[in-house]
């Protein structure tokens, strides 16, 4: 093996916990690698809690507006363009991710490594970076 593919710190998960610790790791000049299936951020940015909170915000805001009246400011035919509430979904989340990634740049000890994981397979595939 390589020197320079051998770590001193491994993190699994870039998600809420991971990417601190792991910035925190190579900091202090620990060889690190941070090791991740799919998207940096981990479930809560990329499939949990980001998404589901901009979907209920923009549900609020349609509430809200349909029930103006109640709050003397007239309204006229409100609708939900869902389309476009998916595309700011997915806005929100790639600039959470984006702005994930950019804590990592130019790190110092630092190896982003994704490993890709089939169903039909019991081993895990061979290391790549994964931004």
């Amino acid at each position: 093996m390589n020197p320079s593919d051998q770590f001193q710190a491994i993190v699994i998960g870039a998600g809420q916990g991971g990417n601190p610790l792991c910035i925190a790791l190579a900091q202090a000049g620990l060889r690190t690698a941070l090791i991740e299936r799919k998207h940096i951020g981990g479930t809560c940015v990329n499939e949990g809690c980001t998404p589901t909170k901009t979907m209920v915000a923009s549900a609020r805001v349609a509430y809200l507006s349909r029930r103006g009246a109640d709050y003397g400011v007239q309204t006229g035919n409100i609708q939900v363009d869902m389309a476009r509430v998916r595309k700011r979904k997915r806005d929100i989340v790639e600039a959470f991710r984006t702005g994930s990634e950019g804590r990592f740049k130019n790190l110092a000890n630092f190896r982003p490594v994704a490993f890709k994981y089939s169903a039909s397979h019991t081993n895990l595939a061979e290391p790549a970076p994964f931004f």
